[in-house]
């Protein structure tokens, strides 16, 4: 009892010098006396004290140390340990320490690594980002992971959310926050230029940005297929708002991308651009209100009081109307003049990704608001965004299409060749994919053109092969997201062991089920037998668990993946006579959905990679000439 309690003090005591280092951090461009001490000083003492107190959680968690109340409501002694060392980032207080860890590192990169700040510009930028840690840290302490347990119960007795026993705990919240603290980096820099009035400097903020923008895309793939795979109704997005917390930010990031092109020739800083900075990383303290405040009943969601909430709603205007005010104190004016055919390019694809967030926001916030003003309760689901985003979509994939063709300067006959072309080729593929339907044959056809455009486009303009990579993958996502919506099939029936089903060209035949006990659960495990129409035959085992601590039953639903369709299939409730409720899937082509969002990511990572493997090579030429380059 005397080391947990030595641990708990020590926990706490390290998130409170992490608070006062970030504070000082904070203050430090304006008070003298703080500057007596480095800010590399500063700086790693916050960051270590951070990674200290999260090794001492992750400790306490393998070392089943009961004595700690996080450990009691998110661990069990027969959790296998990696789901152990995971729970470290899976509750309220644990994430917001792994999330300002990770953001943390972030800072010490920026710091070390962006050689074209000054030395004073690295100081306010610094001071925006530990702005955004402190809060973080202070909303840490208010529900801290290091709290003692409050009787002495029996101490074995919550366990982690069998949802949460999933690959998916490990590798998703770790990419949102990294793509979280990459943002958080991309606002400091972009408020630094703004202060420092040297908007020359904020084309560096890009490989930042294309990293934090790469993590964010994996964060959200990620998500996306534990829910496929983990809630057991088969679908990868359900318009939960919790969901759209992580999408809001992602949209205005790669609005920032897409803007940061537009004035990176310009040597001021673009009002345009500071105000989609501070939008993110309002998006962002949104999403974690959304989240951690207790408002809303979600899978995805903290249960937490509603002081939480109100603690965020108040950091999240502090942090915004502090921008806001420094941005109309400072605002850069604008520059003025024709816009070329790329420029008003890139901005018409602004213009629809914030279209889309707002969209996103409304469709948020509006429910929430309605239940607040003792309205009622409302619900706003697929129909509404699914009336914003397919339009939206389209229009981007036109606009796409459209400035591949201006770039190549194909003549009319050749556009019109390409574009029945493009079309007939859409109908054969939506007849053999779907049948015959007008939005199937649109998204195909489009689909198909953009591809292709994109594809001539990077051989005008090999440079930009992460930016076209990145497109395809785009409209590879949406292409995957339609065909298997589709021609989605399916059947919710009940079985016997011996009978069969067929459905979408496959027979499925039930064998039965056997009891099985896992590390923490016992299991009813079913065999299944599936066979195409070319005899090839496949073995899928759905399983129902029964998990002690907490008392929860779970579907593990049974998942066989070709490039060219799914298998989906769901145990419901046992029946009569050893039969049992199952619904059966079959969705084609969602394949093309997990590749598009890797090629997304890659893209990104791509980009950078290119970036400095160009630097590299300019820079040894330079050596080899006797000359000397300066960094950017």
């Amino acid at each position: 009892m005397t080391k947990g309690y030595f641990m708990l003090n020590a926990g706490n005591s390290l998130a409170m010098l992490a608070l006062m280092t970030g504070l000082g951090l904070v203050f430090y461009p304006v008070l003298s006396g703080l500057r007596r001490i480095p800010a590399s000083l500063w700086l790693i003492t916050h960051g270590a004290s951070l990674q200290a107190a999260f090794l001492i959680l992750v400790y306490a968690l393998v070392t089943d140390d009961f004595s700690v109340s996080y450990v009691v409501s998110h661990s069990e002694t027969s959790l296998p340990l990696i789901y152990k060392i995971s729970a470290a980032w899976g509750g309220h207080g644990s994430s917001l320490l792994f999330w300002v860890m990770l953001q943390a590192g972030w800072m010490g990169l920026f710091y070390r690594f962006c050689r074209p700040f000054s030395v004073a510009q690295k100081n306010i930028a610094l001071s925006f980002m530990a702005m955004i840690s402190s809060g973080l840290v202070g909303l840490l302490l208010v529900s801290s992971p290091f709290a003692p347990v409050a009787s002495a119960l029996s101490p074995d007795c919550s366990g982690l959310n069998p949802m949460l026993q999933d690959a998916g705990l490990i590798f998703h919240p770790p990419a949102l926050c990294l793509g979280y603290g990459g943002l958080t980096v991309v606002f400091g820099m972009v408020m630094s230029s703004l202060l420092s009035s040297d908007g020359g400097k904020l084309f560096a903020c890009r490989p930042w940005l294309l990293v934090a923008w790469s993590w964010l895309t994996l964060g959200i793939v990620l998500g996306s297929r534990w829910a496929y795979t983990e809630l057991g109704w088969g679908g990868w997005w359900f318009w939960d708002p919790v969901e759209n917390a992580s999408l809001m930010p992602w949209l205005t990031a790669t609005a920032m991308l897409h803007q940061l092109w537009r004035v990176r020739a310009r040597n001021h800083c673009s009002g345009s651009l500071v105000l989609l900075a501070i939008a993110t990383q309002a998006l962002i303290l949104v999403g974690t209100f959304l989240v951690r405040s207790g408002v809303l009943t979600s899978v995805h969601a903290f249960a937490m009081q509603p002081a939480t909430g109100v603690a965020i709603l108040g950091f999240i205007v502090v942090v915004a109307g502090f921008s806001l005010v420094l941005y109309a104190l400072r605002a850069p004016a604008n520059a003025t003049g024709k816009l070329s055919g790329q420029s008003l390019v890139l901005l018409s694809v602004v213009m629809l990704l914030l279209v889309a967030c707002g969209s996103i926001l409304l469709g948020t916030l509006y429910p929430i608001g309605f239940e607040a003003f003792g309205s009622g309760r409302i619900s706003v689901g697929a129909p509404y965004f699914n009336a914003f985003f397919i339009p939206l979509a389209l229009l981007l994939a036109a606009i796409l299409t459209g400035f591949s063709v201006h770039i190549r300067q194909v003549s009319l006959i050749a556009i019109v060749g390409e574009a029945t072309l493009f079309v007939l080729a859409g109908l054969v593929l939506s007849w053999l994919v779907a049948g015959i339907g007008w939005m199937t044959w649109l998204v195909l056809t489009m689909m198909l053109w953009t591809v292709w455009s994109q594809l001539c486009y990077v051989r005008h303009q090999p440079n930009k092969a992460g930016a076209v990579m990145a497109h395809i993958g785009l409209v590879l996502a949406m292409a995957g997201a339609c065909l298997s919506d589709a021609g989605l099939v399916q059947k919710e029936i009940g079985l016997r062991p011996g009978q069969q089903e067929t459905l979408g060209g496959y027979q499925f035949v039930f064998m039965g089920t056997t009891p099985v006990r896992g590390p923490n659960y016992l299991a009813d495990y079913a065999f299944f037998s599936v066979t195409d129409d070319a005899g090839r035959r496949t073995d899928m085992h759905p399983e129902k668990r029964w998990y002690a601590r907490p008392d929860v039953v779970m579907t593990e639903a049974a998942v066989d993946s070709t490039w060219r369709r799914d298998l989906y299939i769901t145990l419901g409730e046992p029946l009569a006579q050893g039969a049992w409720s199952v619904r059966l899937q079959v969705k084609p082509f969602i394949s093309l959905l997990w590749l598009g969002g890797g090629l997304m990511v890659l893209a990104g990572f791509w980009a950078v990679g290119s970036r400095m493997w160009r630097y590299r090579q300019g820079t040894e030429s330079l050596r080899a000439s006797g000359q000397s380059g300066l960094a950017v």
